[in-house]
């Protein structure tokens, strides 16, 4: 054997057995015959993934969604790659917060656990990720990470694997569920008198009132009462009037404030009105 044919079988042993790197994709062949017929050494394979909505809130004791969808951003040269990308959820997450990944539908989220999808060129899919929120966790935000890794694949064989393509944050915000506020009027020694009365918050350790002389002014505190209390009484002059909120306090954290109360004690009965916000 010539020294010249010594040294192309050499080139062409490394070429069969070694690997191909293209930008940021790497190709780990599992035999020949897959380094032979992908010709990935031209191209570049990728993964683009966004979620929406881009910030989840969550309240306590309660389950919330959103979807992340993943797109084949390879370059032209390897639209005839097929990629498998594989979802996974990386990261921790505080205590009392828990997330997985379902397959999304076109009207929502199933039961089903998220596995590897085979994108093809250009194609995309859709994950669903849900978070809860225990009702005692004392977290008020976490952040979910949701890594995708991409697999060659020809036909139904994995041929190779390329590095995680893409990687999706999700912040997510904890909140207190607002309490709902109702009213019955009452009369008390000449007086107009009010009860108010609310749903209860699991875990509330304490509710705050709120009182402004209109609807949309500024609220200021009128009192606190203990989180096992779900209802208090006041009284008001004749002539007086003036709006009424409350919130519920959760592990530290404050709920958004209720629907208004507006209280009027003119020169008949007194009345309470309701308004949604």
């Amino acid at each position: 054997m010539s020294p010249r044919t010594l040294l192309l079988a050499a080139v062409v042993g490394v070429l069969l057995i070694g690997g191909a790197t293209t930008g940021g994709t790497h190709a780990s062949w599992v035999s020949r015959a897959n380094l032979q017929t992908a010709g990935v050494s031209s191209a570049t394979m990728g993964l683009g993934a966004t979620a929406s909505p881009t910030t989840l809130e969550v309240e306590r004791g309660s389950t919330e969604s959103t979807r992340v969808t993943v797109t084949d951003t390879s370059s032209t040269a390897a639209r005839n790659l097929r990629q498998r990308a594989t979802p996974t959820l990386t990261g921790s997450l505080p205590t009392g917060i828990t997330a997985s990944l379902t397959t999304a539908t076109a009207n929502g989220c199933t039961a089903t656990a998220q596995g590897a999808v085979d994108l093809a060129p250009g194609g995309s899919f859709t994950t669903c990720v849900t978070v809860s929120a225990s009702a005692s966790t004392t977290a008020t935000s976490a952040t979910v990470r949701l890594s995708y890794s991409g697999a060659q694949v020809r036909g139904t064989t994995v041929a190779g694997w390329t590095t995680a393509a893409q990687t999706v944050t999700v912040p997510v915000t904890i909140v207190v569920t607002e309490p709902v506020l109702d009213c019955s009027p009452g009369n008390a020694n000449g007086q107009g008198s009010y009860t108010f009365s609310w749903s209860a918050i699991t875990g509330a350790t304490a509710y705050r009132f709120y009182r402004a002389t209109t609807q949309n002014g500024t609220y200021s505190l009128a009192g606190t009462v203990p989180g096992s209390q779900t209802q208090v009484s006041t009284t008001l002059d004749r002539g007086e009037s003036g709006f009424v909120r409350v919130t519920a306090v959760v592990g530290g954290t404050e709920s958004a404030r209720s629907n208004a109360i507006r209280l009027q004690r003119g020169n008949g009965a007194p009345t309470c009105t309701e308004y949604a916000s």
